[in-house]
């Protein structure tokens, strides 16, 4: 039994409130190594075949993140199956891949406004409504809230309320396993007001595979010119919506951390983007160094 189908026989169902996402994580996780190995089963794992595996991904060029993820995947599998007595071996000696501390980027509300304007001139249609409206409220509800694009993505429509301008991000579409309720601005009830249907199961229908959300949203992006490298995943393109408003409303004087539902250890390390927070040096004293009452010269 390889590691694809010791997850979904074994391990998957043998626990209960299992996110889609993390079991799609494990799915790319497995069947990676799988590939990698020849479809060993999982009781032959070893830390020299997980290592070489690292090894193989560093060299493809993968960040250190990318590769710390899936060797968390393997080693979530790897223990279960050490626990349920199909392993001889408990996982140890697989060192992490280095991961250098990028400092997290945001975009400021002038570059928001940027693609939010690339937006309003999107051509046809998304499901049955405008391009352009469907756009508009989901940049605008990514802005506001700095939710996970999963969350808004699949956001029932029974959970926007645009009377009293606030939406419910249920626990299980969040990490932390907690109900959130985010409030929205005006112009983005009035932009989400445009595209709402009541009998619509969600509040922004995408018809398409999901991969290609990224896709139609990273030519927005470069369309609008704002700040976005090149070579960067698709991953960080809403998720960047997910910094610029936890850091503006931290920069203004608010939580970022509790918009975001993080803790402020995390916020800081993972989404305070401090080029925009504000400079702390204006709290240092200023050394004085008094003019000389001569020059020196030579």
């Amino acid at each position: 039994m390889n590691g694809t189908e010791y997850l979904a026989d074994v391990y998957t169902p043998s626990r209960v409130g299992l996110r889609s996402g993390s079991i799609q994580q494990l799915q790319i996780a497995a069947s990676h190594l799988d590939a990698f190995s020849g479809g060993v089963s999982i009781d032959q794992w070893t830390p020299e075949l997980v290592t070489r595996w690292m090894q193989a991904m560093h060299k493809a060029g993968m960040s250190g993140s990318t590769i710390n993820s899936k060797r968390r995947a393997i080693l979530t599998l790897w223990r279960h199956a050490f626990d349920q007595g199909r392993h001889p071996a408990f996982p140890r000696g697989i060192a992490k891949a280095r991961e250098p501390k990028r400092a997290p980027r945001a975009w400021t509300a002038d570059e928001v406004g940027a693609i939010l304007q690339v937006c309003r001139g999107q051509r046809g249609m998304v499901a049955d409504l405008p391009a352009a409206d469907w756009w508009e409220s989901l940049v605008l509800a990514c802005y506001d809230t700095g939710q996970r694009i999963s969350a808004l993505r699949t956001l029932p429509t029974e959970d926007c309320d645009l009377n009293t301008g606030w939406i419910l991000i249920r626990a299980e579409a969040q990490k932390v396993a907690a109900d959130m309720v985010c409030g929205l601005a005006a112009d983005t009830i009035e932009a989400i007001g445009r595209i709402y249907d009541a009998a619509r199961d969600c509040v922004w229908p995408w018809p398409w595979h999901p991969n290609t959300l990224w896709s139609r949203f990273k030519r927005i992006v470069l369309q609008a010119g704002v700040r976005y490298p090149a070579k960067k995943s698709h991953c960080d393109l809403f998720h960047r919506f997910r910094r610029t408003s936890g850091t503006l409303v931290d920069a203004a004087g608010g939580n970022g951390a509790k918009h975001l539902g993080n803790s402020p250890a995390v916020f800081v390390q993972s989404y305070l983007d401090p080029t925009l927070a504000g400079s702390q040096v204006h709290l240092l004293p200023r050394p004085v160094a008094p003019q000389p009452t001569f020059r020196v010269v030579g």
